[in-house]
């Protein structure tokens, strides 16, 4: 996959075959999942489905590239948990960057204090 990866970066007609075959797929599959955890309320209604896919995916990919650490099962499990902690419509991690979320005053205050973990 890395090779394949590396060769796209300078045949168009390959990246786009890559996109289209096996990047798109995955993420229209993905975009469901997310999209009933939304309909659950597991995750905010005001996540971008676009940007949380590659908040998944850009991890994976990454450490498949660079091959600086194991791409494994617990990698896999943490990089969701975390993801999905920040996508959680409990969470105060919005207020982070200035929008307002559905977090009470008390936790967001808490949130900023950089002695406390944000979630």
């Amino acid at each position: 996959m890395a090779e394949l990866l590396g060769h796209a970066q300078s045949d168009p007609t390959l990246a786009a075959m890559w996109r289209e075959r096996w990047l798109q797929p995955r993420r229209d599959a993905t975009a469901v999942v997310l999209g009933r955890g939304i309909e659950r309320g597991q995750i905010r209604r005001d996540v971008t489905l676009g940007v949380l896919m590659d908040e998944l995916y850009g991890p994976l990919y990454y450490r498949l590239l660079a091959r600086h650490e194991p791409l494994d099962d617990a990698f896999a499990r943490e990089l969701v948990a975390n993801t999905l902690r920040g996508s959680d419509p409990t969470s105060c991690s919005k207020s982070l960057i200035g929008i307002e979320s559905g977090c009470s005053r008390i936790k967001k205050t808490a949130c900023l204090r950089r002695d406390t973990p944000f979630l």
